[in-house]
């Protein structure tokens, strides 16, 4: 049972939007905004909207743009959530440089209003990084950046954030080697009335999936530790709706979670998962009852939260390595 059973990401046809018209651009470069002088290099992601890498000829350097086309001249309503969140300054918090409510983009075909955010360039996502080479094998790596991830939802929750879409997808290593929490455009805040979405199929709790979430806060917990999961084992716990080898390990970790690991060995009879602690931590925070689920000062206090990490300097040396050696393959 491999990460890429699963579906990467949500596909969506972009072509209309990157349709320009040659005529009025200059070498064929999208000028996305005149006044900024930011400049298309290419589009390097096909979820729900467009991520661009673009050029900034003010600042002189790179940004990565996500693009909020408006609906019948109305601005996006993910955009206007996703803006709320940009004053967040934590080292493992996406950063972000500006948001813009509405600019015309004339030199596409049509002409196209648009709303975007820029933030930070970032090296790629985490599961382009577990699908290289060396980084499931290095538990010391995976406990690394498995409390870097607590630490940006610790700071999100004290702020009264859920970010509610926790996935690997939505979690980028940066230039500094630090694992970067991005994507708010599905967050929640305390003041909030409703919680504006459902999560993502395998990542998301049962009670976002049932729309019955009442706890924002432990269904990040609980897709946190899906996270953890897929760091420590290179897969994906469990099909949401589906059985794997006449196993249903959804509902049996849901349900009879003791019973999940044979389950699990049934499943692939290679699955040496050994380490208890590990398993304790993982259990712990996929409880199907909210209130039962580890709080993070409890997860901070685990016997497998609390082994040996690397420091900056090494997480450096060892991730040049790995990107490196994807890089040549």
């Amino acid at each position: 049972m491999e990460l890429t059973k699963y579906e990467r990401k949500t596909k969506k046809d972009s072509s209309s939007f990157f349709a320009f018209d040659e005529a009025s651009t200059t070498n064929s470069t999208i000028i996305l905004d005149k006044d900024e002088e930011l400049s298309v290099m290419e589009e390097i992601s096909d979820s729900k909207f467009p991520i661009l890498l673009v050029y900034s000829a003010q600042e002189k350097k790179y940004f990565v743009m996500k693009v909020f086309p408006y609906y019948e001249n109305t601005i996006n309503m993910c955009y206007l959530n996703e803006s709320r969140f940009c004053g967040t300054q934590h080292s493992n918090i996406i950063s972000y440089t500006k948001a813009v409510d509405k600019k015309q983009v004339t030199n596409l075909n049509p002409s196209t209003l648009i709303s975007y955010i820029l933030m930070e360039v970032c090296h790629c996502d985490f599961y382009d990084l577990l699908m290289m080479d060396g980084f499931i094998s290095d538990q010391k790596l995976i406990r690394t950046y498995f409390q870097q991830l607590i630490s940006g939802i610790e700071y999100l929750h004290s702020k009264g954030i859920s970010h509610m879409d926790l996935k690997l997808e939505n979690l980028l290593l940066g230039k500094d080697y630090k694992l970067k929490i991005t994507d708010f455009d599905l967050s929640y805040m305390k003041s909030d009335i409703l919680v504006p979405g459902v999560g993502t199929k395998h990542y998301r709790a049962p009670e976002l999936k049932s729309k019955t979430c009442k706890n924002t806060e432990k269904a990040d917990i609980y897709s946190a530790g899906i996270i953890l999961f897929a760091l420590y084992t290179g897969s994906l716990p469990y099909l949401e709706d589906e059985k794997v080898e006449e196993q249903d390990l959804y509902d049996t970790l849901l349900n009879w979670p003791q019973s999940y690991w044979n389950a699990l060995r049934r499943v692939n009879k290679n699955w040496k998962i050994t380490d208890p602690d590990f398993k304790e931590l993982f259990l712990s925070m996929v409880k199907k009852d909210p209130n039962q689920r580890a709080s993070l000062s409890e997860i901070k206090s685990s016997r497998w939260y609390n082994g040996p990490t690397y420091s900056d300097s090494e997480l450096r040396s060892i991730l040049d390595n790995i990107l490196e050696g994807s890089l040549l393959n």
